[in-house]
């Protein structure tokens, strides 16, 4: 996991998302091939530049598939999620969280977790 918004001077299909304020996770290839993605079809110094079927990673993208279904899944069936979530005194030694939650008979409680911003793990307060 990289934790920032997107790649240098790239958007994704998550950013949307991310704006609005909602979870977004960017699922993107780790070896790009920059020749064939987002280019615009043409042939210069005999390179072919272009987004063509022949290139395109289908075992990858069904992957992609998968997961997004899984996490559709476990979202559909988690139980309701706190509301009037708030974080304040950004600016002091002293952050104070709080949060709303309807009755649920499908939720136990609530875990708090943190990290520091380049941590990959969650650790539970």
């Amino acid at each position: 996991m990289i934790f920032r918004q997107d790649r240098y001077g790239r958007g994704g299909d998550h950013y949307p998302f991310y704006k609005a304020g909602l979870p977004a996770v960017r699922f993107t290839e780790p070896l790009e091939d920059y020749n064939h993605q987002h280019q615009t079809p043409r042939t210069e110094n005999g390179i072919e530049y272009g987004d063509f079927e022949k290139y395109l990673n289908f075992r990858f993208m069904g992957n992609v598939v998968r997961d997004n279904a899984e996490v559709l899944r476990q979202l559909a069936l988690a139980p309701a999620a706190p509301t009037k979530a708030r974080l304040t005194g950004a600016v002091t030694p002293d952050a104070k969280v709080s949060w709303a939650g309807e009755d649920d008979p499908e939720r136990a409680g609530f875990e708090i977790l943190w990290r520091e911003t380049a941590e990959p793990r969650w650790t539970v307060l």
